[in-house]
C-alpha cells in the first residue's frame, strides 16, 4: 500500500512512466516472493507425499527444484535487485539517504545478479569456491538490504519531521 500511495503521489519526484516501470517490477518481485515462500512453505508435505509413494530422495529433490523453479528464482533476484538499486540511487538522488548507503545496496546488489546468473547457468550445480554465491540468492537477502535502506532513511529523518 505504502508503495502505491508512494507512486500516486507527488513526493516521489520522477517521471510517471517510470514511477509505472518500477510499479510493474515491484509488482513482479512481490508475487516471486509470494510464489517462493509458497514453494518453499509445501516442500515438507510435498516431500512426506513423495516418500509414501515409495519414490527417493535423491529424484523429489530434481523434481521439486527442477529448471523451471530455478529459471523463476533467478528472474525474481534480477527484479529484486534492479529495484533495490532503483530505489537506492532515487533516494540519494532526493537526498534521502547518504552516499556511502547506495555504494553499498549496490556493490552487493551486484552480486546478488551475479549470483542468480551462475545458479541460473549452472542450475544450481554451483562451482567449488563460490558457494558464498547461495548467500546471495536466499529470499532474506533482498529484505536485509531494504532493511537497510529504511533504517537509512529512518535515520535521516529530522526530529521536527517526525513529529514531537
Amino acid at each position: 500500500i505504502f508503495f502505491y500511495l508512494l507512486l500516486t503521489g507527488n513526493s516521489f519526484k520522477v517521471k510517471d512512466s517510470t514511477k509505472w516501470i518500477i510499479a510493474v517490477f515491484a509488482t513482479l518481485a512481490f508475487g516471486e516472493f509470494i510464489w517462493e515462500f509458497t514453494h518453499h512453505y509445501s516442500y515438507p508435505e510435498a516431500l512426506k507425499e513423495w516418500i509414501s509413494q515409495g519414490k527417493s530422495i535423491e529424484e523429489f529433490i530434481k523434481y521439486y527444484d527442477n529448471s523451471t523453479m530455478i529459471t523463476i528464482g533467478a528472474i525474481g533476484r534480477y527484479f529484486h535487485y534492479l529495484l533495490i538499486i532503483w530505489l537506492s540511487l532515487q533516494l540519494y538522488k532526493l537526498k534521502q539517504i547518504k552516499i556511502w548507503n547506495p555504494i553499498v545496496n549496490v556493490i552487493l546488489s551486484l552480486m546478488g545478479i551475479v549470483s542468480a546468473t551462475v545458479i541460473y547457468v549452472t542450475q544450481f550445480n554451483i562451482p567449488k569456491g563460490f558457494e558464498i554465491l547461495l548467500f546471495f540468492f536466499i529470499p532474506g537477502f533482498p529484505f536485509l538490504l531494504l532493511y537497510w535502506l529504511g533504517v537509512a532513511l529512518l535515520t535521516e529523518f529530522k526530529k521536527s519531521e517526525i513529529g514531537d
